[in-house]
């Protein structure tokens, strides 16, 4: 069964980038859907089962904090990974609000990752 996987970021080419990085496919995971938009990605929330969900914390559109609450609240059962290129605490706060697995920082490391990735697979197991 493989386990559906949703990508929210404001720059295309971090969403490009990151569907390259790792081999999604070997892991078990599919990407589903890749957003810009965080209000369209709640949107799609809505109708859509997700099991993983990667965002960004720093979008014009919805703050990072506002969007994984509401992503959260719509799906609670979603496993979230945080990314940001800020060290900002109060995006670190708002994943660990969220019960993320991992907050990674861009550029994003490889291992760093896969090494969440199976995180959020182990939690899902265990759900």
């Amino acid at each position: 069964m493989m386990r559906k996987v949703m990508l929210v970021d404001d720059e295309y080419m971090l969403l490009r980038g990151l569907k390259l990085l790792v081999d999604w496919k070997s892991l078990g995971l599919e990407i589903i859907n890749t957003e810009q938009n965080p209000k369209l990605a709640l949107k799609y929330l809505h109708d859509n089962p997700v099991d993983i969900l990667i965002s960004d914390m720093n979008m014009p559109e919805l703050s990072g904090p506002d969007f994984v609450a509401a992503a959260k609240a719509i799906r609670p059962e979603m496993e979230l990974i945080v990314i940001s290129g800020y060290s900002d605490f109060d995006y670190v706060r708002a994943g660990l609000q969220q019960n993320a697995v991992n907050y990674l920082r861009k550029p994003i490391d490889t291992d760093e990752l896969l090494e969440t990735l199976h995180g959020a697979l182990d939690r899902l197991q265990a759900q």
